[in-house]
């Protein structure tokens, strides 16, 4: 695997799951391979093939209906 391609998709993975933020808690293992093994073309480990083939087969659910109506209210919160 290229590493610093996966790292390119990792990327715009996570932006676009940013409106479902609970699939953000998907890629442990593949952040871990990143760091370890950046800038090079390696085989894949186990548990990082196992995340990204989870991410590929949740990519249905990133999405963000920007048709629907607005709620009159709208409330914004912090990170704690």
């Amino acid at each position: 695997m290229d590493v610093e391609l996966l790292h390119s998709f990792l990327s715009m993975w996570i932006w676009a799951a940013l409106v479902r933020r609970e699939l953000l808690a998907i890629p442990q293992a593949l952040f871990r391979f990143i760091e370890k093994c950046a800038g090079q073309t390696v085989p894949w480990w186990p548990s990082a093939r196992r995340e990204f083939r989870m991410i590929t087969r949740l990519l249905p659910y990133v999405f963000c209906d920007l048709s629907a109506p607005l709620f009159p209210l709208l409330f914004a919160t912090d990170a704690v």
